[in-house]
């Protein structure tokens, strides 16, 4: 494939080819271009060099006769994986389903996909921002490109012996189930996990030059548990997107596992803006610095000299600021449920204003 990846209506229509001029070792010759085309739509295109005598009118007729061939070919291909990528969408998403009964009606169609109880199992979520718009079943319009070579980039990184992949998209996500053999030499933990994410994520970088956020479930040994890793890595995916981190595995998650629970969004604002709006509104007004004060403290485990010496002022600057920000919150920071209250407080902080916060907004 070359710049021709969007259509060009008159190069398609007339099943053209053209000429181009060019130094080869030294020597002007002259290359044809014959495009694949199909529906309108460009695919591949074959160069010939002139290196010893001009192409005929013949010579012409049997290229564009094999392209017409090729493109063919393609075609089936394309309709087959497109048939095949519709099938295992919806089998993903039957069997990753909270839904015990929409579970149970699609376990017989996983010999169909090569899944069983020999394997165990994780689910990876990959979000690519406008991944609806950039990729497509149909390459060239708009200027997207191939969800279906995206898909087989994903499947390539992830070319593990005794392992087996199946990938489905919704929306801005991928949804990627990994089965390792029980009986293999893969491990199914956080640590392979995490280097399989890197593969992957790397694998698109240097493929299209966008960095994808992935969110990581836990390892389950029963297919019946894969909504538990399904769930576990849409919270993973949340803060990943919020925090701008490429990978988050879910048991890195820590106390952010008991922040992103479906149905508390209300809650958790009323706790961030009891404990920490106050202090947002003292530094917007008065220029102060109170938050990014009670960060470094907690950062230095509450040492006050080394809050000083890390954000460079002096000690007494930072004590007048600790009293200020106990009263102002009317909290005690020698009081460890108090300083509790602070320290999750600025974790909601950053997950606010996010358009991912909460699970039931990152879907």
């Amino acid at each position: 494939q070359n710049q021709y990846e969007e259509p060009c209506d008159n190069y398609c229509e007339q099943k053209a080819y053209k000429k181009v001029r060019e130094k080869l070792e030294g020597k002007d010759i002259c290359r044809c271009v014959f495009p694949i085309i199909a529906g309108k739509k460009l695919y591949g295109e074959v160069h010939i060099w002139e290196l010893n005598k001009n192409i005929t009118a013949v010579d012409i007729r049997a290229i564009q006769y094999a392209c017409a061939v090729v493109a063919l070919e393609l075609m089936k291909e394309i309709t087959i994986f497109e048939v095949e990528n519709r099938h295992k969408n919806e089998f993903l998403e039957d069997l990753l389903s909270p839904d015990a009964k929409i579970r149970s009606s699609c376990m017989e169609k996983a010999e169909i996909f090569g899944l069983g109880s020999c394997y165990k199992y994780e689910v990876f979520l990959l979000y690519i921002d406008e991944l609806e718009k950039k990729f497509s079943d149909n390459p060239g319009e708009n200027g997207s490109k191939s969800k279906t070579r995206l898909m087989k980039i994903i499947e390539n990184a992830v070319n593990l012996k005794g392992t087996k992949i199946l990938t489905g998209s919704k929306g801005n996500n991928i949804t990627i189930l990994m089965a390792f053999s029980k009986n293999g030499q893969d491990e199914c933990h956080k640590s392979s996990g995490l280097n399989i994410a890197k593969r992957i994520a790397d694998a698109i970088t240097d493929a299209y030059d966008i960095v994808p956020k992935i969110g990581i479930g836990r390892c389950c040994m029963a297919m019946d548990d894969l909504w538990q890793s399904m769930e576990e890595a849409k919270k993973a995916l949340s803060f990943a997107r919020i925090f701008n981190n490429k990978i988050i595995h879910y048991d890195d998650l820590g106390i952010f596992r008991l922040l992103c629970v479906e149905h508390q969004e209300e809650e958790i604002r009323k706790f961030y803006t009891e404990n920490i709006e106050p202090l947002r509104r003292y530094d917007e007004q008065k220029d102060g610095e109170l938050i990014k004060t009670l960060t470094v403290y907690f950062e230095c485990g509450g040492n006050l000299k080394k809050v000083a010496e890390k954000m460079y002022i002096h000690y007494n600057t930072i004590l007048y600021r600790i009293n200020k920000i106990q009263q102002i919150t009317k909290m005690d920071l020698s009081n460890s449920n108090d300083r509790l209250n602070l320290e999750v407080s600025l974790k909601i902080m950053n997950m606010i204003d996010d358009p991912a916060f909460l699970q039931g907004k990152t879907i």
